[in-house]
């Protein structure tokens, strides 16, 4: 577990890199295995990644009450923002002019998927009242992803799909900003 200070301006950007890192590194892991064995293992990649990144985050952010829910909400949550997040995404690439080539179904994937994942892990690592913040949060990252990401669209570094990373980065990035940005706030007001 690493120490840091919550009431620094600076501990929800920590917090967040701390996320972004840990699901970068399993999301990693997941794709090196699944080239190592010439496997297309998706679905099972999004459940590692969903149990094993907030787990390797949480236990760096010092987070082990309930641990054993969390991460089974965590599970549920990627895959539910994934569904959600995708339905939506090809919705509105029959929407948008330039169809799946427009970068707006992406964008507005990534955002759902993340509103959904971040209001889904809201009451299970903060409580009730988390919500609020973490959908504008959560929104505010999502927008501002999708719209980097439209200069990764398609690339493939040594086999690995750079969109399967960064895409499960973001979750990472999200709930550790989210859940820094909620103890940053409960720190100064208590």
């Amino acid at each position: 577990m690493l120490k840091f200070d919550r009431s620094k301006g600076y501990y929800p950007i920590l917090a967040g890199i701390i996320g972004l890192v840990s699901y970068l590194i399993v999301a990693l892991f997941v794709a090196v295995f699944s080239l190592i064995f010439d496997l297309d293992i998706f679905f099972l990649g999004m459940l590692l990644i969903g149990i094993l990144g907030p787990l390797l985050m949480f236990l760096l952010l010092g987070i082990r009450e309930n641990l054993g829910f969390k991460l089974l909400i965590g599970f549920f949550g990627i895959i539910f923002a994934f569904m959600v997040g995708f339905g939506l995404g090809y919705v509105v690439a029959e929407i948008v002019p330039g169809g799946e080539t427009s970068p707006i179904p992406n964008i507005v994937a990534l955002i759902v998927m993340n509103m959904i994942y971040a209001a889904i892990m809201a009451n299970p690592t903060a409580g009730n009242g988390a919500v609020g913040l973490y959908l504008l949060i959560s929104g505010i990252i999502g927008l501002v992803l999708g719209i980097v990401f439209m200069f990764f669209q398609n690339i493939v570094i040594a086999g690995m799909d750079l969109n399967f990373l960064l895409i499960f980065a973001t979750f990472g990035l999200t709930l550790g900003s989210c859940i820094g940005a909620y103890r940053y706030k409960n720190k100064l007001q208590g």
